[in-house]
């Protein structure tokens, strides 16, 4: 199987590429050129190449030096929510823009291939009931939403076409390699430099924010398992149980020995932060692909708490 994973170099793309390679797949790899990537990376039927999807010249010359392709998985993007909303036009040039481009000139090239899109719940009416699945209205609240939107709207066009498409909309997914601009990454990392003695406190915004958190490599999982649908299909990838910052938080200082954690986090007094609740309907993916996730809070801030100190300890002076 010939694949071709966009983003590469993130947290999905990292943990997407291993379960190919496990699969035995010939995986190419994209990522911006100024990007490294780790040394844990697969070794064998891997090929990584750069990718810039706001140049079109960068899409073509990619595509050209493929011969065969049989899944995209496309990953790559900007997705950071507050960013969005000062970065709009490069969201919309990227996340829609590019996506739709690519989606344009892979299926021209490779009208037979599969084609993965990594969607986002952020997609979604913030006022929909809950819980949320492929089919709840969509009508984003932010920049970020609406450029998901938007490439999602053209798949949608070029499957009526009778093109091969799939999107997955991911709830939040953590892993170590989450970005520190994530909250998810900044709590655990905190929380593993406060017990190593590194830092006296965790600075958050407020606490009552309320999500639905899973643990990324198995939401990869899913997208492999997306790829093996007899058809294409939209789905829903969440764990169905619903968390605040609060618990969050609460869950990773138990983890060190921590139950009276209020001393340890500040909170600052910035722009007003959303409190909205939403979650996965995990019907769907049980039902759609035979997918189910198993790692679930509090278990999963613990198990990131654990997997961060580990990381810690293996910086040189982080001791």
């Amino acid at each position: 199987m010939k694949v071709l994973i966009t983003g590469i170099a993130g947290q999905d793309g990292f943990y997407l590429s291993q379960e190919c390679s496990k699969l035995g797949w010939q995986v190419t790899g994209t990522k911006l050129r100024h990007e490294i990537l780790t040394d844990d990376y697969p070794k064998e039927n891997f090929n990584v190449v750069n990718l810039d999807l706001s140049e079109s010249d960068s899409v073509e010359t990619i595509l050209t030096s493929i011969e065969n392709l049989d899944i995209v998985f496309h990953l790559a993007g900007k997705s950071s929510v507050a960013e969005s909303w000062i970065s709009s036009l490069d969201y919309f040039r990227i996340n829609s823009l590019g996506s739709i481009h690519l989606m344009q000139e892979v299926l021209k090239r490779f009208p037979d291939c599969k084609f993965i899109l990594a969607g986002s719940a952020e997609i979604f009416d913030p006022l929909a009931d809950l819980p949320w699945n492929s089919t709840t209205k969509k009508s984003p609240s932010n920049p970020y939403g609406l450029s998901k939107l938007l490439m999602y709207e053209f798949a949608c066009i070029l499957r009526e076409q009778g093109f091969w498409i799939s999107t997955a909309f991911l709830f939040n997914h953590e892993s170590p390699r989450r970005g520190a601009n994530f909250l998810s990454r900044k709590v655990i990392n905190a929380v593993g430099k406060i017990h190593m003695g590194q830092l006296e406190t965790l600075e958050l915004d407020n606490l009552d924010s309320y999500r639905d958190w899973g643990f990324a490599p198995e939401y990869m999982q899913a997208l492999i398992k997306l790829s093996e649908a007899a058809n294409p299909i939209d789905v829903s990838i969440g764990t169905g149980k619903l968390s605040s910052v609060r618990d969050f938080v609460e869950a990773a200082f138990l983890e060190i020995g921590i139950p009276n954690w209020n001393k340890f986090v500040k909170i600052s007094k910035g722009e007003p932060v959303s409190t909205l609740k939403y979650f996965c309907d995990i019907n769907e993916a049980q039902t759609k692909i035979q997918w189910q996730a198993t790692t679930l809070m509090p278990d999963l801030a613990q198990l990131l708490v654990r997997m961060e100190i580990n990381e810690l300890l293996e910086i040189p002076n982080s001791k």
